[in-house]
């Protein structure tokens, strides 16, 4: 991983998974695994999230280490 000065210097936004960083290195070794429009735009939903099934989670009062459910409706995770 990139040191933090360097980071700051090449990335906008700080984050941990799927996000400008690990985007920008799928874009540049694995180009055929990201999904394009036909105009080469990336295709990306609206940011539409998805609902917790845990009620819990939904009033907030547990919280989560990573909330699945805030990820966009277009995400693929298990």
């Amino acid at each position: 991983m990139c040191s933090t000065n360097v980071y700051s210097t090449i990335f906008e936004h700080r984050e941990d998974h799927a996000g400008e960083m690990e985007t920008s290195f799928a874009l540049a070794f694995f180009p055929h695994l990201v999904q394009r429009n036909a105009d080469g735009s990336l295709a990306a939903d609206d940011g539409a999230t998805g609902k917790s099934m845990f009620d819990a989670v939904t009033n907030g009062w547990v919280s989560i280490t990573r909330p699945w459910h805030l990820l966009t409706t277009n995400s693929n995770t298990g």
